[in-house]
C-alpha cells in the first residue's frame, strides 16, 4: 500500500511538472514562425543602443515574434504559475479519492468548477462572475487581490460543501476538456493574430514609405508667435480660464466621479494646465497676468487631499503597502502627470519657484506631509526607472501605459533643458526600445497598456505623435501618419471634406464617461496643428463647431456636456501652432522672449488678450473687452528703468518706465484693440 501511495506521489509530481512545462511551451509557439531554438532577438538587458528603432525611417520593422523579449519573459512565468495550478487541479479532479478533493481540484482549474460539480450552478455562476470583476479591478485599478481571492476562495467553499451531497461526474471530464479547448483556440487565435498583423504591417508600409515626416529638417520653424485667438477662440479660452481661476475649495465645474480612472480630479487638473501652458507659449509668451495665475492656481488646487488621497487605497491593494505618499513609488499617473504640469508651466513663463525644495506640499495628516519640487518629483520617478527592468514606470500598481510615459519623459527633457540635469540621455536608450520592443504589435499600433508582471496587454491604437514627438520622433511620425489616413476623409479632388467622427452615432468622453464626441475632435486637432497640418486641424474645429452646437455667450463658448478634461484636449488643438509642443518641450523661451517687456496684468474682468508677443525691445498686442468696450488699466514689466516709451496703434500714450521696469497705461478697449509698445528710438508699427 505504501509503495502504490508513493506511486500515486510520483505520478502527481510529473503530471504538475508536465504542467509547468507545456503551457510556456505553447506560449513560446504562439509567438514563434520559426522552429523553436532559432533565437534571432537580443534578450533586453537594459542597453542604450536603439537597434530596434528606426530612426530615419518611420516603416513598421518586420517582427520574429508577436511580443518582445520581456514580456515573452514575463509572459512564461505567468503561464507557469498558471500551468502549475492547471495541473495540480487536474490531479486532484482525476485522481482525488475525496468528493472534497475532486471539487478544490475542479476549483482550481476554473472559478465555479467546483461549485458544479456538486450541482449548485448559482454558486458556480457567482464564483466565475467575482472572479471577472476582480480581473476589471486589476486593469482598472491595480488590484491584485480581488480574483486571487475570489478564486480561491470558491475552490476551498465547494471542497468544504462537496461532502455529503451528490456530485454530477461528467463535470470531471467537461471542465478539463474546456480548458484544453479554450487554451488551443487562444493558441490558434493569437497565431493567426499575429500573422495577420505582420501581414498589415508589410500593407501599411507601401504608405509610409512614401510619407514625409512633419517638423524635420527645413520644416520645422523657429520659435514663434501664432497668429492672434479668433472670436471664437478667445470666448473658449476665456471659458476655461474662468475655470482656472475658481477659488481653492471651488470645484463647480469639475466631474466629481472616481478617483482611479481617467475621470479622476487630477486629470482635469492637468490638461487644463497644459491647454493654458500651450495657450502661452504659442499665442501670448509676452502676457503673464490672469494666465499665469491660472496656471499656478490649478497647481495648487492639485495638491488637495482629494486630489491624491486615492493612492494610499491603490498601493495598499497593488503593492501591499500603507503608504500614501503618492510620488514615492510607481505612480507616472500622479508624478509624471503633473510632473509635466510644473514643467510645462515653468517653460511657458520661465518661473522657477517650484523648483525650490518644498514648493509642492501634499498634506496627509496632522503628522504626515510629504514635500516635494519638480526636481524631487523627478528624481522620484528616476529611481522608479532606475529599478524597473522596463525602462518605464508602472502606474495602477502593476500596468505600464505608454502615453503616461511618455507624458513623464518630456518633463524630465524640460527639466534638463532648464536645469542641466541629465534624467533623458541616461534612460532614453532602455526607454526608446522598451516603446518599440515591448509595447508596440507587429502591425505599427501601440498596446494602450501592458502588464509589467504578466506581459498581459491589450489596445491598438497609432502613436500618440504630440507627446512621443520631443521623444521618439520615427514612432511619433509614424502614428501621425495613420491618424491621418484614419481620421479624415477628402472628395473626389482629394481635397479633405471632413472626418469620421460626425457619423458616428456617440463618442467616449474619457474625463466623465459620456458619449461626447468633443475630446476625440480635440486629440486630432492636436496633432494636426501640431504637425503643420492647418487644413486637417480647421476642418476638425469647425466640424466640431457644427456637430457639438456650443453654446455662446458675450464671455464664453462652452461644449456643454463635454468633461473639463475633453474641453481642454480641443484647448491644446486650438490654441497651439505648428510645432508648438515641441518647441515648449524641447526649445522653451528664446532670449527676446524671456527678457523683453511683457504686459504684466490686465483685469479679467475687463479685457481679453487675443496676442502677445516681444521682440526683446517692443510689445506687440492685441486684446478684445470683455463687454463692448471697456476703460482698463495695463501693467507693463520688464521695460528699461528710466526710459520713455510709446505706446502707438489702437491706444496712444507715452511712458516712462519705474525703477523697477514698470509702467501702468490707461486703455480704452473697443473691439479688437492693437497696441504697441516701444522705446522712443526704435519706431514700429502697431498691427
Amino acid at each position: 500500500m505504501k509503495k502504490k501511495r508513493n506511486k500515486q506521489r510520483g505520478g502527481a509530481s510529473r503530471a504538475v511538472v508536465a504542467g509547468l512545462a507545456i503551457v510556456p511551451l505553447a506560449a513560446r509557439l504562439i509567438d514563434r514562425p520559426k522552429a523553436i531554438g532559432e533565437e534571432s532577438v537580443p534578450p533586453f538587458d537594459g542597453g542604450t543602443h536603439r537597434d530596434v528603432v528606426h530612426s530615419t525611417s518611420i516603416t513598421i520593422p518586420p517582427r520574429d515574434f508577436r511580443s518582445g523579449p520581456l514580456t515573452r519573459k514575463r509572459q512564461a512565468r505567468a503561464f507557469a504559475i498558471l500551468g502549475a495550478m492547471e495541473a495540480v487541479g487536474l490531479v486532484l479532479a482525476a485522481a482525488g479519492k475525496s468528493p472534497r478533493m475532486r471539487a478544490a481540484g475542479l476549483g482550481l482549474m476554473v472559478p465555479g468548477g467546483g461549485d458544479l460539480l456538486n450541482k449548485e450552478p448559482v454558486r458556480g455562476a457567482a464564483a466565475a462572475g467575482s472572479s471577472a470583476l476582480g480581473l476589471v479591478l486589476w486593469i482598472g485599478s491595480g488590484n491584485h487581490l480581488v480574483t486571487p481571492l475570489a478564486w480561491l476562495g470558491s475552490a476551498a467553499l465547494s471542497a468544504r460543501r462537496a461532502e455529503g451531497r451528490g456530485q454530477a461526474g461528467f463535470v470531471r471530464y467537461a471542465v478539463p476538456l474546456a480548458v484544453g479547448g479554450a487554451v488551443a483556440g487562444m493558441a490558434i487565435r493569437l497565431k493567426k493574430d499575429f500573422e495577420k498583423q505582420k501581414a498589415t504591417a508589410l500593407e501599411t508600409n507601401q504608405y509610409l514609405e512614401h510619407f514625409e515626416p512633419p517638423l524635420r529638417g527645413d520644416d520645422r520653424p523657429e520659435p514663434f508667435v501664432g497668429q492672434e485667438l479668433s472670436k471664437d477662440e478667445l470666448l473658449f479660452a476665456r471659458h476655461l480660464l474662468g475655470i482656472a481661476l475658481q477659488d481653492a475649495d471651488n470645484w463647480d465645474n469639475y466631474d466629481i466621479m472616481e478617483q482611479f480612472q481617467p475621470t479622476a480630479i487630477r486629470y482635469q487638473l492637468n490638461w487644463l494646465g497644459w491647454a493654458l501652458s500651450a495657450l502661452q507659449y504659442s499665442r501670448m509668451p509676452a502676457f503673464h497676468g490672469y494666465l499665469s495665475e491660472a496656471q499656478r492656481r490649478l497647481i495648487e488646487k492639485f495638491q488637495q487631499r482629494k486630489v491624491w488621497s486615492y493612492w494610499w487605497l491603490e498601493n495598499l491593494w497593488g503593492n501591499l503597502e500603507s503608504n500614501p505618499d503618492p510620488v514615492r513609488k510607481q505612480n507616472v499617473m500622479l508624478s509624471g502627470f503633473f510632473g509635466l504640469q510644473l514643467s510645462t508651466y515653468q517653460s511657458a513663463t520661465g518661473d522657477m519657484r517650484y523648483a525650490e525644495p518644498g514648493s509642492v506640499k501634499f498634506h496627509w495628516d496632522r503628522k504626515r506631509t510629504y514635500e516635494y519640487s519638480l526636481p524631487s518629483i523627478c528624481d522620484a520617478m528616476a529611481r522608479d526607472i532606475d529599478a524597473s527592468e522596463w525602462g518605464m514606470i508602472v502606474c495602477e500598481p502593476n500596468w505600464l501605459y505608454p502615453y503616461c510615459n511618455s507624458v513623464g519623459a518630456n518633463a524630465f527633457k524640460i527639466q534638463d533643458r532648464m536645469t542641466g540635469s541629465d534624467y533623458w540621455p541616461s534612460l532614453q536608450g532602455r526607454f526608446t526600445r522598451t516603446a518599440d520592443e515591448e509595447l508596440h504589435r507587429p502591425d505599427g499600433l501601440v498596446m494602450h497598456f501592458k502588464s509589467s508582471r504578466t506581459g498581459y496587454g491589450n489596445g491598438a491604437l497609432p502613436t500618440t505623435s504630440v507627446e512621443f514627438r520631443p521623444l521618439i520622433p520615427d514612432l511619433a511620425d509614424r502614428g501621425w501618419a495613420l491618424l491621418k489616413a484614419g481620421v479624415w476623409l477628402t472628395d473626389d479632388d482629394g481635397k479633405v471634406s471632413g472626418t469620421v467622427f460626425r457619423d458616428m452615432p456617440k463618442g467616449l468622453d474619457y474625463g466623465n464617461a459620456g458619449a461626447s464626441k468633443v475630446g476625440m475632435y480635440g486629440s486630432v486637432m492636436h496633432a494636426a496643428r501640431e504637425a503643420g497640418d492647418e487644413e486637417r486641424a480647421s476642418v476638425a474645429w469647425n466640424e466640431l463647431l457644427e456637430v457639438a452646437n456650443p453654446v455662446r455667450t458675450r464671455e464664453s463658448l462652452e461644449f456643454t456636456g463635454a468633461s473639463v478634461m475633453s474641453k481642454a484636449n480641443v484647448a491644446m488643438g486650438v490654441f497651439g501652432r505648428k510645432g508648438g509642443w515641441l518647441d515648449l518641450i524641447d526649445r522653451g523661451l528664446p532670449e527676446t522672449w524671456a527678457t523683453g517687456p511683457i504686459l504684466k496684468d490686465v483685469p479679467f474682468a475687463d479685457a481679453m488678450v487675443a496676442r502677445a508677443e516681444t521682440d526683446g525691445q517692443a510689445l506687440d498686442l492685441v486684446l478684445h473687452p470683455v463687454d463692448d468696450e471697456a476703460h482698463t488699466r495695463l501693467t507693463l514689466a520688464r521695460l528699461t528703468p528710466g526710459i520713455p516709451y510709446e505706446v502707438t496703434g489702437d491706444v496712444t500714450a507715452s511712458v516712462v518706465a519705474d525703477e523697477n521696469g514698470e509702467a501702468v497705461i490707461p486703455a480704452h478697449l473697443a473691439g479688437r484693440t492693437a497696441i504697441n509698445v516701444r522705446p522712443t528710438d526704435t519706431k514700429t508699427n502697431a498691427r
